[in-house]
């Protein structure tokens, strides 16, 4: 009876909204799942270390906001707006998006391992991951892919447009992804384009 549902009254750290989105997302559509993210003592958003984070940690499901604009500084309003718009170019790629945990569900207590999940538009073919690492995981992770279709060939590419592979639906499940660590944000965003479409 309603259009979307606050997962959880706790909101922070980043990880347990993921925890929930990774578990709820199975059975509910991400796009009825509500998180916001909020200026806490464990992840503040006033000079934040990985704002990208806390943002990229909600867009699996509805991201929302409880924070006071004026509080902010112009830089970090700036960087705010750029996660926003991220969300809702990934929102558009993805419409009515089935949600598929491609790792271990993430646990608040471990810090040594990455999780991810993949978003997949039966609408458009299109497809996108969102993936975390732990702060003492490895510095690579590979994750098979699901839900693409085996004969086709998809673009992976960054969410601004800038594609650095091409590879059938088959080669990604099968084989999967490799990410590498960064040092910008502990998340990572892909998007999967079927070549055509």
């Amino acid at each position: 009876f309603t259009d979307v549902a606050w997962m959880d009254d706790v909101s922070v750290p980043s990880a347990h909204v993921r925890h929930n989105l990774e578990g709820l997302g199975i059975v509910f559509p991400p796009r009825y799942l509500l998180s916001f993210v909020m200026d806490d003592p464990a992840e503040p958003i006033h000079r934040a270390d990985d704002m990208p984070l806390y943002f990229r940690s909600r867009m699996a499901g509805v991201l929302g906001l409880s924070l006071i604009g004026s509080e902010f500084t112009e830089r970090e309003l700036a960087d705010m707006w750029r996660e926003i718009a991220l969300y809702k170019s990934l929102r558009d790629t993805t419409p009515d998006p089935v949600l598929a945990l491609l790792t271990s569900q993430v646990s608040e207590a471990s810090t040594s391992s990455w999780d991810a999940v993949q978003l997949s538009s039966s609408e458009t073919g299109k497809g996108l991951v969102l993936a975390f690492r732990g702060s003492t995981a490895d510095r690579h992770a590979r994750v098979r892919l699901v839900n693409l279709w085996p004969g086709v060939s998809y673009d992976v590419s960054t969410p601004r447009g800038w594609a650095f592979a091409r590879v059938e639906g088959a080669t990604l499940m099968e084989h999967g992804v490799d990410i590498l660590a960064w040092p910008h944000a502990a998340s990572h965003v892909f998007v999967l384009t079927p070549v055509g479409q």
